[in-house]
């Protein structure tokens, strides 16, 4: 009876491997819904929305994009996931989510490592420090000679223990300087905020204002990464601008996860697809002139990657006493 039990179970697991493999061999079959922590019009909502057109014509199904900004990102993370566990679900994270949220909220509606599966990094976005054009500052040095007198500026971030407030948080710091917080829901309404002069400065992915940069609407101070802009040559580099300490340690990223339990046959077709997707040269073109580059990698290759990334983050939440929420 025992060794009857046994087979009979080992049965149903091949039975469900077999099950999973021959669904992803023609997933997917419907329509794909991809929540994404962002507002429209936002350079991340308009990369995945461009993803998706080639990923309708590889698969032949659309990616249908619901933007849930907000919460920090726990309201789109959540959504994932508890949503089913079938391929039809994917979530567009970042750094924020995956990696600062964990270390630094102690109420989270979920548990990054056991809750979503990784599927696959899908581009790096290159930020700058982005001021408004009527602020009476041309280069980071200025704009550290005037926060350093005391002055209150206004410093657009994606709210309490977003990336963009943890560098706001350390320049406080490191120039003893009085940024404030002004929380927005989308990198697109921070430009918008910087053109309208409600705040005075940002760190932000720079495909948010690609116009306003190049017609002078808005101006840029720096450009993380090791070396400048092909799009903006005349901009210096973190390290030329003299902010080169920073300690994030690497460009913001945004990949995919999909909730836990989703079988990994399907997992592996979503992360080829997206891969696929990713070195198509139309879309390679697209993403780079957004400030964007396409980094798509194996789910094993992108659960290494987040896993070190959130070590990576609690150390510098530690290091410079970010505050807990």
């Amino acid at each position: 009876m025992k060794k009857t039990g046994i087979a009979s179970l080992s049965g149903l697991m091949l039975a469900l491997s077999l099950s999973h493999h021959a669904a992803a061999q023609t997933y997917p079959t419907k329509p794909v819904h991809v929540i994404v922590a962002i507002t429209t019009a936002s350079v991340t909502d308009i990369a995945v929305r461009t993803i998706g057109q080639e990923m309708r014509n590889l698969t032949g199904q659309p990616w249908l994009v619901e933007n849930r900004p907000g919460g920090n990102m726990f309201l789109a993370t959540q959504a994932c996931v508890q949503a089913a566990p079938d391929g039809y679900t994917l979530c567009a994270t970042n750094s924020g989510p995956v990696s600062y949220n964990p270390h630094i909220f102690s109420q989270k509606p979920y548990d990054i490592e056991k809750d979503l599966i990784p599927v696959t990094n899908m581009y790096f976005v290159l930020s700058g420090v982005i001021v408004r054009k009527d602020i009476p500052v041309n280069s980071v040095a200025e704009l550290k000679a005037l926060a350093a007198k005391g002055t209150q500026l206004n410093f657009g971030t994606l709210g309490p223990g977003s990336i963009p407030d943890v560098f706001r948080q350390w320049l406080n710091r490191e120039w003893n300087a009085n940024f404030a917080d002004i929380a927005y829901k989308g990198g697109g309404e921070v430009a918008q905020a910087l053109i309208k002069g409600e705040i005075d400065a940002a760190y932000i992915g720079l495909g948010n204002m690609t116009t306003q940069l190049q017609d002078g609407q808005l101006r840029a101070l720096a450009v993380e990464g090791p070396h400048r802009s092909k799009y903006l040559p005349n901009v210096p580099t973190f390290d030329e601008a003299g902010i080169g300490n920073y300690p994030f340690g690497g460009p913001i990223w945004w990949g995919i996860h999909v909730p836990a339990g989703t079988p990994t046959a399907i997992v592996n077709k979503i992360s080829a697809d997206v891969g696929q997707a990713l070195r198509t040269p139309a879309v390679v073109d697209f993403l780079e002139r957004q400030f964007l580059e396409p980094a798509p990698s194996t789910p094993e290759q992108f659960a290494k990657f987040t896993k070190d990334d959130r070590d990576r983050a609690g150390e510098i939440v530690t290091r410079f006493n970010v505050p807990k929420q």
